[in-house]
């Protein structure tokens, strides 16, 4: 008997009512508000960043003006509201990055990481104070982060360094280049400084951390390599919309937090997914179905180190817990089996009921959107796709009627 293949597109994704991609995306409001954010605290810390110059604390040399780049799930375009806050939050990761001239062992800035987190912080809380009381500075390990009332949504300053060399070397060559220059200028200085940053070479990068120091990496290789890795999918992928649903089902399954990172949910999507059908429940049905194998073979993203620059990380190693592994595995074949059984499900109610205990209750109840696929129309289906068979045409004189 043909299996039957419920038809669950247009609950996902619909042109005229609410669908669930609409249910789980950022708000025009929450996005401005986050862009605006941006901007403040961005200027805040290069106008502190002069004062401390002007006023002679720092030289030019040691405390230079930096350049700002987006990072994470927002250049990503893989966002989602959270659906349990505040213990899931909704954040932006602001890299704040500046070149070193003076360098401790060879590679590193000769500066302690704690110097500059210092400064950013004692910037950060002058214009929290001044500016936006209701906010909070968080101090963590690898950034400074800003913490807004309404209780799920946050801003991360993780801290770069890289070499004025680098810095000398691209600018350099855009001054060789007239029109780069003269196009570099009409646009705005986000797009300035992502275009800079993306020049300099990654191996060279260090990211900063409170207790542990310098440490070479770079989120630019990154935010490149999903970029590039996506446009190999072929034109009108979904790739980011099946990333996306991954992540609320995630976030559906652990409300406290917790489960796949949002990196290794993008990555296992961009490996498995297979261009091949328009219909975004199909596209999600094909790696839902390689998920419970996610652990048996390595799942890995550019991680350039100087003495590989073509180094990759294994995302796997990021779970060395065996029970943790296990408990997402178990949690794998659960989606694979109870998405199959609303795919499966002999009546739309119930397909829909599946599907909400799945994503949660944002998830839309209507189950008159799914498409049933009736046991005769899957054996219509098989029929219209088996290739016909050639049959002689029998004359009068062969037939055996009477």
């Amino acid at each position: 008997m043909p299996i039957q293949k419920n038809g669950l597109h247009k609950l996902f994704s619909h042109s005229t009512k609410p669908d669930f991609i609409n249910a789980i995306t950022l708000s025009d409001g929450d996005r401005d508000f986050l862009k605006q954010a941006r901007i403040e605290v961005e200027e805040a810390i290069v106008d502190g960043f002069k004062v401390l110059r002007e006023r002679g604390q720092w030289s030019k040399q040691d405390l230079p003006t930096p350049k700002f780049a987006m990072q994470g799930s927002w250049v990503y375009k893989t966002m989602n509201t959270p659906a349990h806050p505040p213990a899931q939050q909704l954040d932006i990761d602001v890299g704040l990055y500046m070149p070193f001239s003076s360098l401790g062992n060879g590679q590193q800035p000769a500066k302690a990481t704690s110097a500059y987190f210092d400064v950013v912080d004692d910037i950060l809380e002058t214009f929290i104070c001044t500016s936006h009381p209701d906010w909070t500075l968080v101090k963590k390990g690898t950034c400074s982060r800003i913490e807004f009332p309404n209780g799920y949504m946050h801003l991360d300053l993780p801290l770069y360094a890289y070499p004025d060399s680098e810095e000398k070397r691209i600018e350099e060559a855009q001054m060789q280049d007239s029109a780069e220059l003269t196009k570099g200028l009409s646009v705005n200085r986000f797009a300035v400084d992502a275009r800079f940053l993306e020049q300099v070479t990654p191996t060279t990068i260090h990211m900063a951390h409170r207790e542990e120091g310098w440490k070479s990496s770079d989120a630019q290789i990154i935010k490149s390599w999903v970029s590039s890795s996506i446009r190999e999918k072929g034109h009108g992928n979904s790739v980011r919309q099946v990333c996306r649903l991954l992540k609320a089902w995630r976030d559906e399954q652990w409300p406290s937090g917790g489960g796949p990172s949002s990196i290794f949910l993008l990555a296992f999507t961009i490996r498995e997914y297979q261009h091949t059908d328009s219909k975004i429940d199909v596209l999600l049905g094909r790696v839902i179905d390689q998920l419970p194998l996610a652990y048996t073979k390595a799942l890995t993203i550019p991680c350039p180190k100087p003495e590989d620059k073509r180094a990759m990380e294994d995302l796997r190693d990021r779970v060395p817990d065996p029970g943790e592994r296990e408990r997402n595995k178990i949690a794998f074949v659960n989606l694979r089996a109870r998405y199959a059984q609303a795919k499966q499900a002999s009546s739309p109610e119930v397909s829909n009921s599946i599907l909400i205990e799945l994503f949660g209750v944002r998830f839309p109840l209507d189950p008159s959107r799914i498409v049933m696929d009736t046991p005769e129309e899957s054996i219509a289906k098989v029929v219209t796709a088996s290739p016909a068979r050639p049959v002689a045409n029998r004359t009068m004189s062969e037939t055996k009627a009477g």
